[in-house]
C-alpha cells in the first residue's frame, strides 16, 4: 500500500503498482480524504469504468455533457468511461470528513 500525490490531494493507493497489472484486473483501488485538496478539476477518462463509494462527506460531479450530481454517504457511483469522459469533482463544503473509495 502507498501513498501518492496527486493535484494537490494525497491518496492511498492499495493496487494499482505496476508489479500488480501481473495478476489483477483492476487497475487501481484508492482511498481518498477528498477534503485535503478540495476535489480535482476537469480531467479525462476513456477506456475502462470506475466504482467510487462515499464513505464520508459529499461531493459534486459533472460532466461534459453537462450532467451534474451530488453524491453523499454510502452512495455508490458507477462511471463507464467508453471512448472518453472529462468530468470534474468538487467537494461540498461540510463539517463531516469527505473520504471515498474507488475502485
Amino acid at each position: 500500500m502507498g501513498f501518492l500525490k496527486e493535484v494537490g490531494a494525497s491518496l492511498r493507493r492499495s493496487n494499482g503498482c505496476p508489479e500488480s497489472h501481473n495478476y489483477d484486473s483492476f487497475l487501481i483501488l484508492d482511498e481518498l480524504p477528498i477534503d485535503m485538496c478540495g476535489g480535482f478539476p476537469e480531467h479525462p477518462h476513456r477506456g475502462f469504468e470506475t466504482a467510487t463509494y462515499m464513505l464520508g462527506g459529499q461531493f459534486q460531479q459533472e460532466d461534459f455533457a453537462g450532467n451534474k450530481v451530488t453524491f453523499g454517504p454510502d452512495d455508490l457511483q458507477w462511471m463507464t468511461a467508453g471512448r472518453g469522459i472529462v468530468h470534474s469533482t468538487i467537494l461540498v463544503k461540510s463539517k463531516n470528513r469527505a473520504r471515498k473509495l474507488q475502485l
